[in-house]
């Protein structure tokens, strides 16, 4: 019977450690739009889906996972303007004076978007760990 009292007062002490630290994942005040909207979306799915005491370093990394997503969504839509993985640009005429010079190079806003969709991969894979499995790993 002392046992089970001292397994219900631990848990309720848990549950009072976890709600205060999901305090720390509250929007602070100086994030407008895009950053407030990602910040709200990514501290929604870490209060309902995880069970661990946040830290401030879980802060850092939805700081980071913001600016990422920002980014990324932006480069998303200068991308679907022009959706070609590879851009060709005339860079003059060949010695013949008939051929053009073409120089291939990867679309920017491609790489921006599939560098940044790793580095969030990468983050949420972080945010589900706890900080000591992080710490581990």
């Amino acid at each position: 019977m002392n046992f089970e009292k001292e397994q219900e007062v631990s848990r309720k002490r848990y549950s009072e450690k976890l709600a205060e630290s999901n305090k720390l994942l509250d929007v602070p005040n100086n994030l407008v739009g895009e950053e407030r909207v990602a910040w709200e979306y990514i501290a929604n799915i870490l209060v309902s889906g995880t069970t661990y005491i946040k830290t401030v370093a879980d802060i850092e990394l939805i700081k980071q996972y913001t600016q990422f997503k920002i980014m990324r969504d932006r480069a998303w839509i200068e991308w679907n303007k022009n959706p070609e993985r590879y851009i060709r640009i005339v860079t003059g005429i060949d010695k013949d004076g008939k051929t053009p010079k073409i120089v291939i190079k990867e679309n920017e806003h491609y790489k921006i978007f599939h560098d940044c969709s790793k580095l969030i991969e990468k983050l949420m894979d972080d945010l589900k760990l706890t900080p000591k499995a992080r710490a581990n790993r």
